[in-house]
């Protein structure tokens, strides 16, 4: 998503922004799949080890939804501008 931002900004072409952000509603799906499966699964089966992996990769998933969030709504805005 940020090299489709600087792309498109570089570029001047509307159609790479869309397509970024058309990848941030994959990642949102992404997102919603990989903590709809990892919360599935009990907590109470995993030893520690699993547990605290459990919660990194969840972490892990939020983060990257949030990031391509922070393009999406704060980057591209300011690319469609120019």
């Amino acid at each position: 998503m940020l090299r489709g931002a600087h792309d498109a900004l570089v570029k001047n072409d509307r159609k790479l922004i869309e397509e970024t952000r058309d990848r941030d509603d994959i990642l949102d799906g992404l997102n919603t799949a990989i903590k709809r499966y990892l919360t599935s699964i009990e907590s109470e089966s995993l030893n520690e080890d699993d547990q605290r992996r459990l919660h990194q990769i969840l972490a892990f998933s939020m983060n990257i939804e949030q990031a391509g969030d922070v393009i999406d709504r704060n980057l591209l805005p300011h690319v469609s501008k120019r």
